[in-house]
């Protein structure tokens, strides 16, 4: 399912970078600062379980700490801003 969902969001982002169809997923996500859509997914998910259905989401639902990764700081600027 995330590879189908990879692909559909993978032609927006093409379109939205004007970036050449060479150009690998994972890249066009970080540089236009979008995460993959099957954890978008996952997240909304959450919050309708959460919020609406009032069902708590289970602790086997939730990623294991060392996959989460961490935020960089220390960069100040976004390269695709200043070009």
């Amino acid at each position: 399912m995330p590879r189908k969902l990879s692909t559909i969001q993978r032609s927006f982002l093409l379109n939205i970078s004007d970036a050449y169809s060479a150009t690998a997923t994972v890249a066009l996500q970080v540089i236009l600062g979008t995460a993959p859509l099957h954890l978008h997914l996952q997240q909304e998910r959450r919050f309708i379980n959460i919020c609406r259905i009032d069902q708590p989401s289970s602790i086997e639902d939730l990623p294991h700490p060392d996959q989460i990764e961490a935020e960089v700081s220390g960069w100040g600027f976004h390269p695709p801003k200043h070009l």
